[in-house]
């Protein structure tokens, strides 16, 4: 118990650090913010985390990122999903391991990436499962 307290205290002060919504419920740690903010300090995430996509036409730094810890959602749907981010209105993005690995392949390719390759990289790897290849 003293772990999970210190888990969400730790995950609590790094939301505010991030400027992100952070709320509590049933116990569970949920995480709202847009793309660019949690790629900005995706390194600071926990790997085993896992990312949801607001419902949108396309895929770009504003987008409405949730963050949640799969294994402590309870309440499931017939395909083992947690509930809570269909409720809200999200889907299935990638995991906070993938965004990290993806912003760690970019920086090894380019040490000083944009914005924009940063969000085309997220792209091509949601869209392809490959990392994308770059002209330094």
């Amino acid at each position: 118990m003293v772990l999970l307290l210190r888990r969400y205290f730790n995950q609590l002060f790094f939301a505010h650090y991030l400027g992100v919504s952070c709320f509590y419920e049933e116990n569970l740690l949920r995480l709202e913010s847009d793309l660019e903010k949690v790629m900005s300090k995706i390194e600071s995430f926990e790997w085993n985390l896992c990312t949801y996509i607001f419902c949108e036409q396309s895929i770009c730094m504003s987008s409405r990122i949730l963050i949640i810890d799969d294994e402590l959602e309870e309440e499931r749907d017939d395909d083992d999903e947690p509930i809570y981010p269909i409720e809200k209105g999200y889907k299935s993005f990638l995991s906070v391991a993938d965004l990290q690995s993806v912003k760690s392949n970019l920086h090894e390719q380019k040490t000083d990436f944009s914005s924009r390759e940063l969000l085309n990289a997220v792209k091509y790897y949601y869209e392809n499962d490959a990392f994308i290849q770059i002209n330094s």
